[in-house]
């Protein structure tokens, strides 16, 4: 069953209103195609290389072209009457190409340094977009698995009543102001998920290739951090129902959750690591001056927020 179909169902029973079913799936809704890279413009060190192959290629030009001194042109066929001159006639042209490779040498290693650098930079920014990617992928993994978490335990609720009302139909009022009240909580659960992850996905979303801003990633931090706080809720409701607690269904999903929140720190980590050589990289000179050309931006990293030491808890022994 689809994300839409869950929720969808979740909605016709009544544990979501149309509102908050609407908010849900907007918030879960995925990107289209892959994320790719932003397409920068290199016009800068476009501009430098056509700078020094113009300067070269002038260079050659005047010194091959340019006219010699009168005493330079000489009579070929005296000079061939006397070997010992022969040489003197090759004198104008060799110093000429000395002259232009002594300057033209220089150039041709700076511009090969120069493009060697610039794809050395290219290489590490393609790293950090990678990583980033990964980031990404495992933010959406977990967010995959919010209607999971509440439909499961919506499904339990609902079991558990069945229960009740059987051995305890006297108290069958009673029962159905407690799913009531069970319910809205859920309800007002849900809607700090959505609220969370909505915000999470437009962070996300206003990204482009890597965060370039601490700012940036502290308010995607203090998003997700709020929708685990959510999720650990959900957890929390689930223990007042002892056959919620040992289904196999929540059980699987308590084991994704973990495996999950492994993977974004993981993901986090390759991440910084990443950034942090191109980081270093383009703060070193001389290859800063390339990347000042070349408008390598500086990434930002991953930070510990206040509580970030202590893991979600979604132990639901």
């Amino acid at each position: 069953m689809t994300i839409d179909a869950k929720i969808a169902s979740m909605r016709d029973r009544g544990i979501l209103t149309k509102d908050q079913a609407s908010r849900l799936a907007e918030s879960l809704q995925k990107k289209t195609g892959a994320p790719t890279p932003p397409k920068k413009e290199r016009s800068g060190i476009r501009t430098l290389l056509m700078i020094f192959g113009a300067c070269a290629v002038a260079l050659i030009l005047a010194l091959v072209f340019a006219p010699q001194d009168p005493d330079v042109i000489q009579n070929v066929s005296s000079a061939l009457n006397q070997p010992e001159e022969v040489g003197k006639m090759n004198t104008p042209l060799n110093r000429g190409m000395s002259l232009a490779l002594f300057i033209v040498v220089p150039f041709a290693v700076v511009l090969l340094w120069s493009v060697w650098i610039f794809n050395s930079l290219a290489e590490r920014e393609e790293l950090v977009f990678e990583s980033w990617a990964q980031v990404e992928s495992n933010y959406q993994r977990r967010a995959d698995l919010i209607p999971n978490v509440v439909e499961a335990a919506s499904d339990y609720m609902a079991y558990e009543r069945e229960l009740l009302l059987e051995t305890t139909g006297s108290r069958a009022g009673s029962t159905d102001t407690e799913r009531q009240e069970t319910i809205d909580e859920l309800r007002d659960i849900i809607d700090e998920i959505a609220t969370a992850q909505g915000t999470s996905k437009d962070v996300m979303d206003g990204i482009s290739g890597a965060p370039s801003s601490e700012a940036t990633i502290a308010k995607l931090l203090d998003a997700q951090a709020r929708l685990g706080a959510s999720m650990t809720r959900v957890v929390a409701l689930a223990e007042n129902y002892p056959t919620l607690q040992s289904g196999d269904q929540v059980l699987a999903l308590q084991a994704s959750l973990e495996g999950t929140e492994n993977r974004i720190n993981v993901a986090r980590m390759r991440f910084n690591e990443a950034a942090s050589q191109f980081n270093s990289a383009i703060r070193r000179m001389p290859t800063s001056l390339i990347a000042a050309v070349g408008d390598f931006k500086r990434k930002a990293y991953f930070t510990s927020t206040e509580g970030a030491e202590t893991a979600v808890d979604i132990n639901l022994d």
